[in-house]
């Protein structure tokens, strides 16, 4: 399971529960965003590596 997944998860039950889980969405936004940029530059890595 991603680690995302999982936040997803989490946060979805603190929703069910009635909880405030708009700091929790944001950190999520951020860490996809992230994740994103992480994989783009190994991309980019490897492209320079095959050169």
């Amino acid at each position: 399971m991603s680690i995302t997944l999982r936040q997803e998860q989490l946060i979805a039950e603190l929703d069910q529960d009635g909880l405030d889980t708009t700091a929790a969405m944001s950190v999520l936004a951020t860490l996809r965003r992230t994740q994103e940029l992480h994989e783009l530059d190994v991309k980019r890595l490897l492209g320079e590596l095959a050169k």
